[in-house]
This record gives C-alpha cells, sequence and structure tokens, in this order.
C-alpha cells in the first residue's frame, strides 16, 4: 500500500475511468528571493509519454511548491502566479493552450466529451510556458511549479472526440480613478474573430476592482459572452495576498480579493473570421488601479457550422 501511494504521489497516472488518464508534473526548480521576489521563466512544458497523437481533456491545478519538501507554499504570505500561460508555436504563430491566473482559476475549461485538445508528437518541442511567481516570503525559496494532465493517448482516443483549439486576447490599461463612488470605468480594445466554427467554453481574468470582461460583436453590438470577477465573503480569511498591488487604493473593493473569475461552459455561438469584436472591460473607478488585465480565452469548435 506505502508503495502504491508513493507511487502516485511521484506522479504516475491513475485511471479515471477506463482511458483516460491523470499525470502530475513538475517543472524544474529555481531559486526565487524572498519580500516580494518575482521569478520571471519560460521553459518547455513536460507532457505524457505518447507516439502519434495526445488529446487533453484538461492541464491546471496549477501550484507553487517547495522543492525540497513538496509541499505546495502557504497563500497568504508564501509565493503566487501572477499567472502563467502555455503556448505552442509553430510556423511563426503562437497558439494559447492553457494557464492560469493569479486567483487559480485555470485559463480554460475542463473540457467535457466530446471536445479535447490535440497535440501531435512533432509538436511536443514547440510547448513553453511562461510564468511570473512572487515570493511574499522572508527568505529565498527553492520552488518549482506543479501542475496535472488529464488525457487520451494514441489508440485510447475516443473514436467521435471533436478537437477544439483555445484563443487568447488581452489588454492592459491604467484605470484613472477619478469617477468617484460607485462611479464604472469602461474599457474598449478592438479585436477579431481568429477563427470560423462556434465557441463553446470561455473564461476571463481581471485584475482587483473589476465587475466583469465583456466580448462584443462590434457592427451589431451583439453580446457573446460576459466572465464575471467573483469576490471574497470572508474578509479576513481571504483577503488580497499580494500586498503591494493591494495597497495601490483603499476602495472597498480592494479589502479583499478577486477569488475567481466565472467559467462560462455550455456555450454554442457561431464566430466567422475576421469579423470585428470589442473587448470590453468594466472596473470600479473610485480610485485608481495601476497596470490592470483584461483577458478572454475561448475554446472553438472549428469543425462545426458557424452559420
Amino acid at each position: 500500500m506505502k508503495l502504491l501511494l508513493l507511487a502516485v504521489f511521484l506522479g504516475a497516472f491513475a485511471l479515471t475511468d477506463a482511458k483516460l488518464k491523470t499525470q502530475v508534473f513538475e517543472l524544474t526548480p529555481h531559486s526565487t528571493a524572498g519580500n516580494g521576489g518575482i521569478s520571471s521563466r519560460g521553459e518547455k512544458m513536460p507532457l505524457p509519454e505518447f507516439k502519434h497523437k495526445l488529446a487533453i481533456q484538461y492541464w491546471g491545478g496549477w501550484e507553487v511548491v517547495d522543492a525540497s519538501t513538496g509541499k505546495e507554499l502557504p497563500r497568504p504570505g508564501g509565493a503566487f502566479f501572477h499567472h502563467i500561460t502555455v503556448f505552442r508555436s509553430q510556423n511563426g504563430e503562437s497558439e494559447f493552450m492553457t494557464g492560469c491566473s493569479d486567483d487559480r482559476r485555470t485559463l480554460g475549461a475542463e473540457l467535457k466529451k466530446p471536445y479535447l485538445q490535440l497535440i501531435h508528437h512533432n509538436a511536443l518541442d514547440s510547448i513553453q510556458g511562461f510564468y511570473h511567481v512572487i515570493n511574499l516570503m522572508p527568505r529565498t525559496v527553492n520552488m518549482t511549479v506543479r501542475y496535472t494532465v488529464k488525457y487520451y493517448a494514441d489508440d485510447d482516443i475516443p473514436e467521435d472526440t471533436i478537437f477544439v483549439k483555445a484563443y487568447f486576447m488581452s489588454t492592459a490599461y491604467n484605470v484613472p480613478g477619478k469617477g468617484g463612488p460607485d462611479s464604472i470605468h469602461t474599457y474598449v480594445t478592438e479585436a477579431t474573430a481568429p477563427t470560423t466554427g462556434r465557441i463553446i467554453a470561455a473564461v476571463g481574468h481581471l485584475h482587483q476592482g473589476a465587475e466583469n470582461v465583456t466580448l462584443i460583436e462590434k457592427r451589431t453590438q451583439k453580446l457573446l459572452l460576459t466572465s464575471k470577477a467573483i469576490y471574497a465573503e470572508d474578509k479576513e480569511k481571504d483577503k488580497c495576498f499580494y500586498q503591494e498591488w493591494c495597497a495601490q487604493s483603499g476602495t472597498p473593493k480592494t479589502r479583499n480579493r478577486v477569488k475567481d473569475l466565472e467559467l462560462v461552459t455550455d456555450l454554442d455561438i457561431p464566430i466567422h473570421k475576421d469579423t470585428k469584436w470589442q473587448l470590453v472591460s468594466y472596473y470600479d473607478n473610485a480610485a485608481e488601479y495601476r497596470t490592470v488585465m483584461a483577458w478572454i480565452v475561448i475554446f472553438v469548435d472549428e469543425n462545426s457550422s458557424s452559420s
């Protein structure tokens, strides 16, 4: 029994049904200085072994781990991601795969059957992760990043699988904070539909003070989707743990952190390549917020009709 538990802990996969497997991976350990030290890194992402095709249902569960003990570093007061993003770069183009923001929301759905992400064996070397980790502990920590992958490989991939792609739209800007109590700042970024197909899932990433981030068809002003900021209910337990950023303003929304971003699933939104969109983000405008972000990640089935 002890040997079995040890094997699972060290990353050996366990079957979750007849063919779907789960495996845990860790990136290369590195030292990050204490008292707000930042590690900004990029490296190849380890993935399960396979011969020809890998079909991923989910990769996430991102943790910042003490490399010497294997334990997740505490939060608040320990270490946390600002964000991590994973891209596949081929033929001069970068394709978003997955990621994580500081609220631990995986930037991508745990895809439901029959939808999966496809990786060919010849694309493995092109998959890179880029991340920023902040260490709030008073000492330097040798840390690593741990994550989980749920997948099918080669002959185990279900015959009825529909492969989907993830697309990533983002902007960053400053909120002036001059609108007075209960005012809202709106920021519009131009965007273009990257492909033709149907959006099946989406999720956003926002900073403190945010209300939501919304995707709109520019010509018709048709609402496509919205991902809302979800705030912690327990202000003491879930108060903002990245002290430097929380100190930027004293408005009520920054007294506790954005706990989560709404994951929008079971969508069926037709889109057409090159259609003009607007990425619209809404923030509290009672005080200044510097370098806020507004992201949306959409998962698209490019195989279905978009009519």
